[in-house]
């Protein structure tokens, strides 16, 4: 997987998060509804990543890709629905003091600045994690298409002073395409990760003994093929947590509306 170049612009992300601020004080606590702009903005850098992974302008719309991006694009919208949740979770506690008084709006958009701060912060890192899972989605479709020709997979870690143990570990593994390692192992397998897969002939390599490989322990939201359930995201991120269902029906109906209008 090739090193991600962190083309993200987080201008109006920000911008949207400064009026979020002034609705949620305005309104006394958490909006019932996600904030439609928060969401857009989220989503559309996350696409943008996914764009650039996946190299949307080259792939032909009528092979298994159509499929593979459909699903992408509901979990990212899914993702930056579940983060604006969580925001406005997070703000709405920031509205009552330490003296258990209101703040003043002042005081409130200072309370709740690391938050917004925390959340560009990681979308960084979530930027770089779409680039990097739609790679491995793009890939990962590749393999299933040519599976036949070329049966097992290699484990490729980026072996420099970089690398994580976790990495480093797994790197030269050969198994079949098919074999429930790659379920739970195939990249990425944490956040920045620059480990790749090869696709090998069946005379190419030897199958690593299971009793060979020194299986290392993943966190756990990362103990998962993403690609393999067209997704970008784990479902185990933290936004996940406890999010209600209607929250991920408004993040559809958010998905929707945004590409109806690009369509129109």
């Amino acid at each position: 997987m090739p090193g991600v170049q962190l083309a993200l612009n987080t201008s109006e992300t920000r911008k949207v998060l400064t009026a979020l601020i002034r609705l949620i004080y305005d309104e006394g606590g958490m909006p019932k509804d996600l904030d439609q702009a928060s969401v857009n903005a989220m989503a559309k850098q996350l696409w943008a990543g996914v764009e650039k992974g996946y190299n949307l302008v080259a792939i032909d719309y009528d092979t298994p890709d159509k499929e593979m991006i459909r699903s992408l694009q509901k979990d990212v919208w899914q993702f930056s629905g579940a983060k604006n949740f969580q925001q406005m979770k997070a703000m709405s506690e920031m509205l009552v003091g330490p003296d258990g008084k209101l703040r003043s709006f002042g005081d409130f958009k200072r309370a709740v600045s690391p938050i917004t701060n925390d959340h560009i912060t990681w979308l960084r890192t979530e930027y770089k994690t779409a680039v990097a899972s739609s790679q491995m989605a793009a890939k990962w479709v590749r393999i299933q298409r040519d599976k036949e020709l070329f049966p097992l997979l290699q484990f490729n870690a980026v072996l420099d002073d970089r690398t994580t143990e976790l990495c480093k570990s797994l790197d030269g593994v050969v198994l079949p395409v098919d074999d429930p390692f790659w379920r739970a192992y195939y990249p990425p397998n944490h956040f920045n990760c620059r480990s790749d897969v090869r696709q090998l002939r069946a005379d190419e390599a030897k199958i690593t003994p299971k009793d060979k490989i020194n299986y290392p322990d993943l966190p756990k939201m990362f103990l998962t093929n993403v690609a393999m359930d067209g997704l970008i995201f784990p479902k185990e991120s933290p936004y996940y947590v406890g999010l209600p269902d209607e929250i991920r029906a408004q993040a559809e109906t958010i998905r929707a509306n945004y590409f109806k209008k690009l369509a129109a």
